[in-house]
């Protein structure tokens, strides 16, 4: 069951808090789907509102009609990808939204996360606990 699987693999501060991540909006921006819906689900599941987008472009829209506090986002996907996103959100604010970068490539470093603006990187594969605690500190700079 999910609940052995949580006692058995997760921080157990982390279901000390079912509502952790309340009042926290999080765009996701995942080109897999299957991997959206498993970070959304998660993160709603932990008090979080999610916004989805497949890509930069439809983030984009998002960001217009949304507010949002942190961006998830993967830094490779087709068309428009994290960094032209992370570009884009940076030139009509400095500070805000938050943004994380997920990647399953060594090539992008923490250092050069944070050189193009970005608040953070998370490494896939990742536990659920990684990124908690990522947008916990999110939250705690803000």
């Amino acid at each position: 069951s999910l609940a052995n699987y949580r006692s058995q693999n997760w921080p157990i501060n982390i279901f000390e808090e079912p509502e952790i991540l309340r009042g926290l909006n999080i765009l996701i921006v995942e080109d897999d789907a299957e991997l959206l819906e498993i970070i959304g689900d998660t993160l709603e599941s932990f008090g979080a509102k999610t916004f989805r987008a497949e890509n930069g472009f439809w983030a984009f829209e998002i960001l217009l009609n949304q507010k949002v506090d942190v961006i998830l986002s993967d830094y490779r996907m087709p068309g428009c990808d994290g960094r032209a996103l992370l570009g884009t959100v940076r030139r009509r604010d400095s500070k805000l939204p938050h943004f994380l970068f997920l990647t399953g490539y060594s090539d992008l470093t923490d250092e050069e996360a944070i050189r193009l603006g970005a608040n953070g990187l998370i490494h896939k594969p990742f536990e659920i606990s990684q990124l908690i605690q990522a947008l916990q500190s999110v939250r705690a700079a803000a």
